[in-house]
């Protein structure tokens, strides 16, 4: 991911190049290539998920009406 944002791609650690050849040896050795992502949205103005879910009213939130907000990535 890009800076821990979902539904991104890091080309700088992970260079598009490098990977299909590393998943064409992983597949030449019966092997697949399984991409996940952290269900952590972060909050961003610029991030168009988080935005997104703010106008639609999706995220999780206190009793009191504010949003709940979670750490994922430790340090």
């Amino acid at each position: 991911m890009d800076r821990f944002r979902d539904f991104t791609w890091d080309p700088v650690n992970f260079p598009i190049a490098k990977v299909q050849a590393f998943r064409e040896d992983l597949k030449s050795k019966g092997g697949n290539l399984v991409l996940i992502i952290d269900p952590a949205i972060p909050v961003a103005a610029d991030y168009e998920p988080y935005v997104r879910g703010l106008e639609q009213d999706v995220y999780l939130k206190h009793k009191e009406g504010d949003l709940f907000k979670g750490k994922v990535w430790p340090g």
